[in-house]
């Protein structure tokens, strides 16, 4: 098929060769991990705030389709860079990793199906197939970024492991908890969201501190990632959160959706503690 496509479309072909692949250091494994989670967090943030605005304006947001290429593309990059930075053992970790949490969902959704009459399409079987799809979709394009991707030496990828140091954690701490509580109540799940944002703020806060040795740079980084964070922040939760206020002239809101608004600024605002106390301690250190 793609020979087919490559005679049809020579030009096409011929200007995707010219550009120049992405390069990726090699990384020992736990870092290679968060890199691949730090690169699917990019790329899954500048789709999603790609989609929320083109989409906004045709009055089709939010969309399924989009919310497919989103994963698909989160997928295969996460996918992609774990095997060139970490190699094979990182790749089957990381798919692994993908594998788990897709088995806790389909759990949970089966669980919840088995709840409702009648039940909605999402869970009949060309339902829950179709859920799968863009997992195999990021799993061909996955395949296609190794072959693209070059490995370089040289300083590890801090930017991308700073973000999966936000994301993975979030992505973990949440499977586990919907292990743990299966349908929580409103309170339950907004105790939980509460609880997660402080695990993902502790653990990016500490990467910057141990991977990173100047200061600057540590702000520097989490300024970036904190950007991304706030713009998906700004064009998804918060649009969502505006709309369930003032429904029938009352407020509709339960914890979980308060919770969901200052989810980002508690992440980010414990990684930053981090960092201030750390400062803190070593001008007061090189005073005395």
């Amino acid at each position: 098929m793609i020979d087919g496509l490559r005679a049809r479309s020579p030009e096409v072909f011929a200007a995707l060769q010219r550009i120049p692949p992405p390069r990726v250091a090699r990384v020992p494994l736990p870092w290679a991990i968060l890199t691949a989670a730090g690169a699917a967090f990019f790329v899954g943030a500048m789709l999603t705030i790609f989609f929320a605005v083109a989409l906004r304006i045709f009055g089709a947001y939010p969309a399924g389709w989009a919310s497919g290429l989103v994963t698909a593309a989160s997928v295969g990059t996460a996918i992609g860079i774990a095997s060139v930075a970490g190699g094979r053992v990182a790749l089957f970790a990381y798919a692994g990793w993908i594998v788990v949490e897709r088995f806790v969902t389909l759990t949970f959704q089966l669980r919840f199906c088995a709840t409702v009459f009648p039940a909605p399409s999402s869970c009949s079987f060309f339902g829950t197939l179709t859920t799968l799809f863009p997992y195999v979709l990021g799993g061909l394009l996955g395949y296609g970024l190794i072959r693209w991707l070059r490995v370089v030496d040289g300083e590890p990828n801090h930017l991308l492991e700073i973000a999966g140091a936000l994301a993975l954690p979030e992505a973990l701490a949440f499977t586990f908890f919907r292990v743990l509580f299966g349908s929580p109540t409103d309170l339950e799940a907004a105790l939980t969201q509460l609880l997660v944002a402080l695990v993902a703020g502790v653990a990016c806060g500490v990467l910057l501190r141990r991977r990173i040795t100047d200061p600057a740079r540590q702000w520097r980084l989490l300024a970036i990632v904190g950007v991304v964070v706030l713009g998906v922040w700004l064009l998804v939760a918060l649009p969502a959160f505006a709309e369930q206020i003032g429904v029938g002239g009352r407020v509709a809101v339960g914890l979980v959706g308060i919770v969901a608004v200052i989810f980002p600024f508690v992440e980010l605002g414990v990684a930053a503690t981090i960092l201030y106390m750390a400062e803190a301690r070593r001008l007061t250190a090189t005073a005395t």
